[in-house]
């Protein structure tokens, strides 16, 4: 339906231009402005008058476009060569000759008007690139320049051939690897990356005055040329590689290379918690793939490497709450990991009770050697000033008597041991018999 109507406004235009040059045809033979001043011939006197109201409106017609054609398009006007190219652009395009038009936008062709590509756009014409862009032209031998923002005026022999876009590129792919012990894997590599010595202008407003549209980037015409250099053929039909398909590439490469180092243990680390392969993987892709690149004209600013999965892996079905499933080679792993963790488990819990029944036992005879000095501290503090023997055996079990009846020094001391000591010494104190005990000189059943 579009295309239907953007026809009939054409037929509509071109009709009323043939109406206009009838119309005009018309007026120069019978009423023209020299009508009977040259001869009275009829035939004669209206061709003449008819030439020259054309060439009166000729005239006119090639006034108004060289009044126009730095008007048309947007120029700089202080520029002679920009305005004539504009002029010559317009003079083609009004005399119906073929002219090359092209609008860049993000690094990208826009389709024509009536959707066809124009992304090797040839010819005398203009393409008119957007401030995060940049174009090569090139002719029949090569390479002829690079252009950035603004209008460029291509010439007769020039094709519009390589789009490059100056912005910040983000690239992600997952891709299918190897490991040492012969496991596929997969794994998703990130790169964020720009043309080298691409800067954004943080004062629009502090350029030449003379410029009238300030260019928001500073860019290397060196670098863009380096990016575009020994482009690879990527298909039959002689297409090139972009230049950010090449970043992706040598990226993939390396960190093949680098992951066929590592056995899946290696990368997935499932003994030691606290390492980081990816972290490692990541930091050696950045060492190898930035100095790479910035021989290309490309400069890597992140480099991003994703959680390692075995191949068959399948998120949907491992996350899947009603009947998860796991691929074989996770479902393996999981085992051999719950096997070690578990006898890891098992050998700390040993050894953490027996540290703990060696904890106690220690405690139990500081506790005992503790009660036994304070003890012999109090009978040498209390002794009476006689060497009489009774006189210090009795003084010496008061003061046990004065100490076990205290609480805290009761919890200390071991009551088996106790009665022991006072049945050597023939003088009880209120301990009550140990069951199956017959004889108070005897020491109590050893267990």
């Amino acid at each position: 339906m579009k295309k239907k109507k953007q026809r009939q406004s054409l037929l509509a235009g071109r009709l009323l231009i043939v109406i206009l040059l009838v119309v005009m045809a018309l007026y120069g033979f019978l009423i023209g402005p020299i009508r009977y001043a040259v001869t009275n011939d009829f035939l004669f006197g209206g061709l003449i008058s008819m030439l020259v109201v054309f060439a009166i409106l000729g005239a006119f017609f090639m006034l108004t476009l060289w009044l126009t054609g730095s008007r048309v398009l947007p120029v700089n006007s202080r520029d002679p060569r920009e305005a004539a190219a504009a002029r010559r652009v317009l003079f083609l395009f009004a005399l119906g000759g073929d002219v090359a038009m092209a609008v860049v936008r993000e690094g990208v062709v826009e389709p024509g008007p009536n959707g066809e590509s124009r992304e090797h756009a040839g010819g005398i014409g203009v393409i008119d690139v957007d401030s995060t862009s940049a174009v090569t032209l090139h002719t029949a031998i090569g390479f002829s320049r690079v252009e950035g923002t603004g209008l460029v005026f291509t010439h007769e022999t020039e094709q519009l051939m390589h789009l490059i876009d100056l912005r910040i590129q983000f690239r992600t792919q997952e891709f299918d690897f190897l490991t040492r012990d012969g496991i596929p894997i997969k794994v998703r590599l990130s790169l964020r990356f720009q043309i080298d010595r691409t800067e954004f202008n943080r004062n629009l407003h502090a350029h030449d005055p003379k410029a009238p549209y300030p260019r928001p980037l500073k860019w290397s015409r060196h670098r863009v040329e380096r990016a575009l250099s020994v482009l690879q053929v990527a298909d039959s039909e002689g297409n090139l590689t972009r230049w950010n398909e090449r970043v992706m590439g040598t990226g993939q490469g390396m960190l093949r290379a680098i992951i066929a180092d590592y056995t899946l243990d290696g990368l997935l680390a499932p003994q030691d918690p606290t390492k980081n392969p990816r972290a490692e993987i990541r930091s050696l892709l950045t060492q190898r793939l930035t100095p790479v690149m910035a021989g290309r004209g490309i400069k890597i600013i992140t480099v991003a490497v994703g959680v390692i999965f075995p191949a068959d892996f399948d998120p949907e079905k491992t996350f899947d709450q009603q009947n998860p499933a796991l691929d074989k080679i996770t479902e393996q792993r999981i085992k051999a990991w719950k096997a070690e963790y578990e006898s890891r488990m098992f050998r700390i819990s040993g050894e953490a009770q027996a540290e703990a029944e060696r904890q106690r036992e220690k405690a139990r005879a500081q506790a005992k050697l503790e009660s036994l000095l304070r003890l012999a501290q109090a009978v040498e503090q209390d002794l009476p000033p006689s060497g009489d023997q009774d006189q210090v055996t009795q003084h010496f079990w008061s003061v046990v008597k004065k100490m076990t009846d205290d609480p805290q020094t009761h919890a200390l001391l071991d009551d088996e041991l106790l009665r022991y000591m006072m049945l050597q010494f023939g003088r009880p104190l209120d301990f009550p018999m140990l069951p199956g005990q017959t004889d108070t000189n005897e020491p109590p059943p050893t267990t």
